[in-house]
């Protein structure tokens, strides 16, 4: 069904200048695709361009006869006629149709010839779908890459079965109408239609050309305004003529069954219309409206199409919907597409494969995902408490999706209830999957970093010889930045965590089916890490990342990385930090581990916090709000730690205040000691730059208490001058027991940690933003550097020996001269151009 035929007091040919600019740019090349269903008005846009180009065209419209060569042959001929000199037709004609690769050369080297007579020529086959023979496709495909010169060969087509290679380079986004193109139709057509009503058009036709003009034809012929039921129903009736009822009964069917499953594959259009597997590609294919999903061989009706197709469920039995829903469960679960397996299964309340299709996610790379784990509970909760009861595995799955969404308590409790209930049964099957208990009890201690986590881990091997099975032997265990090191400040406590996990190893690998490998190098590498032991550290983080490679283990891997780059940060190495830390970037962008795209987010982002290029952050690490309810990107919440570090280099001060507030409450309920250490340390430097000296010893206290008994500095080091100056204020404090020694040491280390940070911001600059011309001046450079420290006015003022009005004015001219509206724009845009060390 062309356009032009649906007019006849109508204007159909719409000018669209911005088609035709695409056609220009694609006939630069010596083949060019046009393919889209009916009704997207190919046609017409290519004789709209043919009238202007300046090339010669030969217009071949082709159809079924022509797949007779010789037809075809002279019909050729006769269209390439007025642009082939006379002697060549007439020797073409004599040599008949190009049969096989000899022949087809040497006449190809006589259109070469008679064509250099033109500066360009353009051939359009039009309806080249219709093509089905062989020898023409082979002819067409030898022409369009003979390299003949200034020729462009032109296929449209309504199949895109028929492109090959690759996309069509002029395809159906290319022609639909846009919302100004749709206005512009009725326009043309002197028919005035308000706004609102052009944008519900251009929405519900979704661009197609065709259900737009029959739009037009309806207010046309019937003089009322257009409304969007009427809308809907032209379409349906369009639906109805050219992709429903022209079908038969069978494959009627087939369309309705796949309108309930809202995804599809071509096995299961197989295994629902008894259709073979090449005539369901060719249907996927032919009808314009099935698009593919994002994964591979995964299909879904478009919006409106499907909409009609579900009108029409009345068409089925309750045994055919059931059967229907229950095939498809069966054939995504075959190909692991898990969550349509469920869907299908849970429409049927088919609780025994809902139940394995469930457990059989927790067995892939993404298992059940915190994203995702409300979609789990919500299935889970659905079935009857008979069901649960005679399948315990119903509340293991709970249990795990309690753990993703990190709600800890409530985990704990189901597990212990589990476990109870589970060593009073004798049955095989209940036993193994009590050692899936104990190894995600085991996770849960290991998390908290308490000191039995060992000993669930023994059990869980006791009861799974083999080693588990439901769970991917490459879980994210250390989904994070850092990998925590121990519960308490109880004096050997961390040599004591240390140990139980070289000591545990064997029982963890074997647990979670060999994974894990190089975990207890990374975590004895953080340790050493967080007592300022650096050497020890580094042989460790790469002993980590030797085994973590060699084993598949890539979160592990990423992390050992990671925890190089900011040793290498703490060092003041440029070259190793730089290293590092783009091999995160390019092991997770390599590898395609989408799971991991959050700890590259994040890895970069310290980087790029850390050398002030706050432009560079990805955007879900400064998102506001938070919430408690708001599951972090990360697990753990670790994200906000880089957060909350990025507030208190803008001077956000009593937002970080609110923040660690929050943080505190989710650090302490989840067990998270190393988190809740550093959250301690950014709020001791917030309050401190709120002239809130009170607090800030409290707080720092609070992370002092928490440590230095197993000598914990390196996350004080890190807060660089800012520490200097709270250590400074906490020697002179006589209410607070600190370790005068420990002061000490953490005072070196941060003024140590200070000036290696500077040579690396002066490194990276110099390496990403070339110096520009400085418009400050001295003193305008000192307080910018005091505004970048956090300082407020009156603490500049105090610094300086000035007064506050001069600290004021001079900021005012600071941010003038850097074209900046406040504070952070004024650091961010100094850093941008290297003016700030």
């Amino acid at each position: 069904m062309e356009l032009s035929s649906l007019f006849k007091n109508t204007s159909a040919f719409l000018p669209r200048p911005r088609v035709d600019a695409l056609l220009r740019h694609a006939c630069a090349q010596p083949v060019v695709h046009v393919a889209a269903g009916p009704g997207y008005g190919k046609t017409l846009a290519v004789a709209s361009y043919a009238q202007k180009t300046s090339a010669e065209v030969i217009w071949l419209s082709l159809s079924l006869l022509d797949n007779a060569p010789c037809r075809f042959w002279f019909r050729f001929l006769d269209a390439a006629a007025p642009v082939l000199p006379a002697p060549v037709c007439t020797r073409l004609k004599q040599l008949n149709f190009p049969d096989g690769h000899v022949k087809t050369a040497s006449i190809l080297r006589l259109l070469d010839k008679a064509f250099c007579a033109h500066s360009s020529i353009l051939l359009v086959a039009d309806n080249y779908s219709r093509i089905n023979e062989p020898r023409i496709k082979l002819f067409f495909h030898m022409l369009a890459h003979a390299g003949v010169n200034g020729l462009c060969v032109l296929l449209i087509s309504d199949n895109l079965m028929e492109i090959a290679p690759g996309k069509p380079i002029i395809g159906i986004n290319d022609l639909k109408f846009t919302y100004e193109e749709t206005q512009s139709l009725f326009a043309q057509n002197n028919l005035a239609v308000p706004a609102r009503t052009a944008r519900q058009i251009h929405t519900l036709t979704n661009g197609w050309p065709l259900a737009a003009c029959l739009s037009l034809i309806y207010m046309q012929s019937n003089g009322a305004p257009y409304t969007p039921s009427a809308g809907i129903e032209i379409i349906e009736r369009l639906f109805d003529a050219r992709f429903f009822s022209n079908y038969g009964p069978a494959m009627q069917k087939l369309l309705v069954k796949l309108s309930l499953l809202g995804r599809f594959t071509c096995e299961i259009m197989h295994k629902l219309g008894g259709i073979s597997p090449g005539e369901a590609t060719a249907m996927v294919y032919r009808n314009i409206f099935i698009h593919t999903c994002n994964v591979p061989g995964v299909y879904a009706f478009k919006n409106t199409y499907g909409t009609f197709l579900e009108k029409r469920q009345f068409m089925l039995t309750d045994e055919e919907i059931y059967d229907a829903y229950y095939e498809a469960g069966n054939s995504f679960y075959a190909s692991k597409q898990f969550y349509d397996a469920i869907d299908c299964f849970a429409k049927i309340k088919h609780y025994d494969k809902l139940l394995s299709a469930i457990a059989s996610q927790t067995n892939e790379p993404l298992g059940l995902g915190a994203g995702r784990a409300d979609y789990f509970l919500t299935h889970l909760n659905a079935m009857p408490d008979t069901f649960v009861r005679a399948n315990p595995l119903a509340d293991y799955l709970k249990a795990c999706a309690l753990w993703e969404k990190l709600h800890i308590e409530e985990a704990q409790v189901l597990l212990t209830r589990l476990e109870r209930r589970l060593l009073h049964t004798s049955a095989c099957l209940h036993k193994t999957l009590l050692g899936e208990v104990y190894t995600l009890m085991g996770q849960i201690a290991l998390m908290q970093n308490r000191e039995d986590f060992g000993e669930y881990y023994r059990r869980a091997c006791a009861y799974m010889p083999g080693g588990g099975s439901l769970r991917y032997k490459n879980v994210m265990l250390v989904g994070n930045i850092d990998v925590l090191i121990m519960q308490g400040n109880a004096p050997g406590a961390l040599k004591r965590m240390d140990d139980a996990m070289h000591k545990n190893m064997p029982y963890i690998i074997k647990a979670v089916n060999s994974g894990a490998h190089g975990l207890q190098h990374l975590f004895s590498a953080e340790a050493a890490y967080n007592r300022y032991d650096f050497t020890r550290a580094k042989t460790c983080a790469y002993e980590a990342a030797f085994k973590a490679r060699a084993h598949g283990q890539h979160d592990i891997l990423c992390n050992a990385h990671a925890l190089l780059a900011r040793i290498a940060m703490m060092e003041g190495d440029y070259t190793l930090l730089h290293t590092q830390v783009h091999s995160v970037k390019e092991h997770i962008e390599s590898n395609g581990i989408v799971s991991l795209d959050h700890l590259k987010d994040t890895v970069m982002g310290w980087f790029h916090l850390k050398m002030g290029d706050y432009e560079k952050l990805a955007p879900w690490l400064t998102a506001r709000p938070f919430s408690n309810n708001a599951q972090p990107p990360i697990a753990y919440g670790r994200d906000r730690l880089l957060f909350a570090n990025y507030l208190l280099r803008l001077g956000e001060h009593h937002e970080l205040l609110a923040l660690s507030r929050w943080l505190e409450e989710l650090y302490t309920r989840r067990g998270l000691w190393l988190d809740k250490l550093q959250n301690y340390v950014m709020r001791a430097i917030a309050c401190l730059r709120l002239l809130d000296t009170g607090g800030a010893l409290d707080a720092l206290y609070l992370a002092y208490d928490m440590s230095y008994q197993n000598n914990v500095v390196s996350p004080f080091a890190e807060g660089a001058s800012q520490m200097q100056d709270l250590v400074l204020i906490a020697k002179g404090d006589k209410n607070r027991s600190f370790n005068r020694s420990w002061l000490d040491s953490v005072f070196e280390k941060a003024a140590r940690t200070n000036r290696n940070q500077a040579i690396l911001r002066k490194d990276y600059n110099k390496q990403h933003y070339p110096r520009q011309h400085n418009p400050l001046g001295l003193r305008q450079l000192d307080m910018l550097s005091d505004l970048a420290l956090g300082l407020t006015r009156e603490q500049i003022a105090q610094k300086r020996f000035v007064s506050v009005n001069t600290v004021k004015t001079t900021i005012r001219n600071i941010y003038k001269k850097l074209g900046a509206q406040n504070r952070a724009e004024a650091i961010r845009l100094a850093t941008a151009q290297n003016l700030l060390d």
